[in-house]
């Protein structure tokens, strides 16, 4: 993998080290991104139950912002937080 890698080029390995970072870091905010819409997405899936007639996921948004208000078919209507 890094048989071509040398530190005698200066400025090239400095390029190379470089641009290694930063797709490290990338790739870091990328991951931690991913796993806070996942917790979101969860934290909504176990919130889309209706209390009252029990239907998973039959339900509208009244409210996008938090705290999000839901609405079931059945008339009920509770807060997704």
């Amino acid at each position: 993998m890094f048989e071509g890698f040398s530190f005698r080029g200066g400025a090239e390995a400095l390029a190379r080290i470089a641009g290694m970072f930063t797709t490290v870091v990338l790739g870091w905010y990328a991951l931690k991104r991913y796993i806070a819409i996942m917790q979101v997405a969860e934290r909504y899936a176990r919130r889309s139950i209706c209390a009252r007639c029990k239907a998973y996921g039959a339900f509208r948004l009244l409210r996008e912002r938090p705290p999000t208000g839901a609405r079931c078919r059945c008339g009920n209507e509770w807060t997704i937080d």
